[in-house]
């Protein structure tokens, strides 16, 4: 096949250089090009009645209209009109109702969303949903009549679909089904198991007081699935312990101690309804040995059911007893010195509390993780999650492993070179980015970062001989455009404890790296969100490294130079043992962060709540037991 352009000025369109395709099997005879290989690439048109179909079930689900969605649904069916599977998925969803869906990771804060405009949504009017239990039974018999419809269409389920259906059936106390439901979900191919898969059984069952179904699927989630829990789910486990069947209360102390324990390493400062069920633990007959005349020889041993164990010696998060003889003492809202750690207060004052330090392995493992996430852009098992970055960083960028390879190996090597010379070990990490960008997206602000304010951090340490490691992407340095010629000085200042991270790299897997490494303190306001996403895996540990290590700044004007500094305090904020006799449990305060069971994503969420203190405090808990006679 020859093609050529004919260059022709007829009328037909030959006059702009369209191409003709020759077949040389039949003499003289042409065909457009559009006639074939535009046929060939096109792609099919969708329905508009589909289409309208979708828009209009989005906007259902965007305005929580059950009944309006599940109307517009039947009569597509009965018009022949074809329902895609997302909004299949989108109707099995609304079924459930999305009105009370509690805030979590992703949520847009409810003043921050703009009013849409009318003529993005249909003039479809909104009608009100009765909750009561017939409507919710009515909802369930919807649900999974869509589930029967896609089956006949062989439409698989996805995760979101059977989570939905797992959660109706759970909130409807027929949990056999949403068991069974449950094991069809963990065989299906395209559900990837998420937390929220269990989440609603786990909490049905302990609403049930069923503490041996629901630690069975503890069980299940985290050996089986490898699920780390939130703590929605460690607060349903801990009111499971205080209201359990009686056959279970002897069981119920151990399982608490190992929740409460696990709570710990995975929560920094627990909402107010999980600080209020670890009051009501130590208040109830629970906290309390069990007798003769209150045990019974029937009780089932959930201990092997779960595999309990007690954390390793060297693990500081470990609670000890929740158990007294002589029963507990509880003080609420005590006060602390900031400067020292020694509470002021309650029924422990005068006690301090204590750092929590990351074991060896922790550090290894986050190490590793940061070096496969360099060379590979992912960890293994979740290569699939997103196509974005996280932390509102846009897409993930193309990967050229042997590029990133090449670089990398140069910066271990540069990082070695400075463990070799103790003179030039980094007593902290500089992430110059976050500090050179650090007010700088009002109009008219230059494209460059701030090299004065990073400069003003660098003399910081310097001043008071300590040394620090500046990491800065290569395009803001000479002879980039990007460095105006008066900051060439103050970049050279900075030499030799300065790197440039790579062109088509980011910056901050240096500096993690580099205070990995060095197990320094590093300089950053970076929530580090995109971070956590994609170490899933290694969230606790993240966690504790940043609030050992992580030092936040703060600039007094936006011109101005005068640095304030935020170092970690001398003590872990986190929930804690204290000499074999007490625990103390933080309590929130204003600007804490990413409290999502109290409703709280950032730090202005609860500034205008009087209820919540600006100071530190701690809820106190005290055994009554003499202390020397249980040594």
């Amino acid at each position: 096949i020859v093609i050529e352009a004919s260059m022709s000025s007829d009328t037909n369109g030959d006059a702009m250089g369209q191409k003709r395709v020759h077949d040389s099997s039949v003499p003289g005879r042409k065909i457009e090009k559009s006639e074939t290989q535009k046929s060939k690439t096109k792609k099919r048109k969708k329905d508009p009645q589909v289409l309208q179909v979708r828009r209009q079930l989005q906007q259902c689900c965007a305005r929580n209209d059950f009944q309006t969605a599940i109307a517009i649904y039947k009569k597509a069916l009965a018009e022949n009109i074809e329902v895609e599977a997302q909004s299949l998925y989108n109707l099995i969803n609304l079924c459930d109702g999305f009105e009370n869906r509690p805030l979590h990771i992703g949520t847009p804060k409810p003043n921050s969303c703009k009013n849409k405009s009318a003529n993005h949504i249909d003039s479809v009017p909104k009608t009100e949903d009765n909750h009561g239990d017939d409507q919710y039974d009515f909802r369930v018999k919807c649900a999974f009549q869509i589930q029967k419809d896609m089956d006949r269409r062989g439409l698989p389920l996805n995760e979101t679909a059977y989570s939905a259906l797992i959660r109706m059936l759970s909130k409807a106390l027929r949990l056999e089904e949403a068991e069974s439901l449950l094991n069809e979900a963990e065989r299906t191919q395209q559900c990837q198991v998420k937390i929220r898969l269990y989440s609603s059984l786990l909490q049905a069952y302990c609403q049930q007081g069923s503490l041996d179904k629901a630690v069975k699927l503890w069980k299940r989630m985290s050996v089986q699935q490898k699920l780390s829990l939130t703590e929605k789910e460690y607060k349903a486990l801990l009111q499971c312990c205080c209201c359990c069947k009686s056959e279970f209360l002897s069981s119920s102390q151990i399982i608490f101690e190992r929740v409460l324990s696990e709570l710990a390493e995975d929560v920094l400062v627990p909402c107010q309804d999980t600080v209020q069920t670890i009051q009501k633990w130590f208040h109830s007959r629970n906290a309390a040995p069990l007798s003769r005349d209150n045990s019974d020889n029937n009780h089932a041993d959930l201990s092997h059911a779960v595999k309990i164990e007690a954390p390793p010696k060297s693990c500081a998060s470990i609670i000890g007893p929740v158990v007294s003889r002589e029963g507990w003492s509880l003080d609420f809202g005590c006060t602390i010195a900031n400067s020292t750690g020694v509470l002021t207060s309650g029924c422990l004052q005068g006690q301090s509390l204590h750092p929590v330090p990351l074991l060896e392995e922790s550090w290894s493992a986050m190490i590793d993780y940061n070096e496969q996430i360099v060379i590979d852009g992912s960890v293994e098992g979740h290569q699939n999650i997103s196509e974005f970055q996280g932390g509102g960083k846009g897409k993930k960028r193309p990967r050229d492993k042997e590029h990133n390879f090449k670089n990398w190996r140069r910066f271990l090597d540069f990082l070695d070179s400075l463990q070799n010379d103790k003179a030039r070990v980094p007593h902290a990490v500089l992430d110059a980015a976050n500090v050179g960008y650090y007010e700088q997206n009002f109009k008219g602000a230059p494209r460059h970062v701030n090299y004065q304010k990073i400069d003003r951090v660098v003399k910081h340490f310097v001043s008071r001989n300590k040394n620090i490691l500046v990491i800065l992407h290569a395009r803001h340095f000479p002879p980039s455009p990007l460095c105006p010629q008066w900051a060439v000085p103050i970049v050279k200042s900075w030499q030799p404890l300065v790197y440039q991270a790579d062109k088509g790299m980011n910056d901050d897997w240096f500096w993690l790296q580099a205070a990995l490494k060095f197990r320094c303190l590093f300089v950053t306001n970076d929530l580090m969100r995109d971070h956590q996403f994609q170490m899933l895996d290694m969230k606790r540990k993240f966690e504790r490294w940043k609030e050992r290590h992580q030092v936040k700044f703060h600039f007094l004007s936006r011109s101005g130079l005068e640095l304030e500094l935020f170092y970690p305090p001398r003590y872990s904020r986190r929930i804690q043992r204290i000499n074999n006799n007490g625990i103390v449990i933080p309590l929130v305060k204003q600007g804490d962060e990413q409290r999502f069971l109290d409703g709280s994503l950032v730090a202005g969420d609860n500034c205008n709540n009087t209820s919540i203190p600006k100071e530190e405090t701690y809820l106190c808990i005290r055994s009554n037991n003499n202390i020397d006679s249980e040594s």
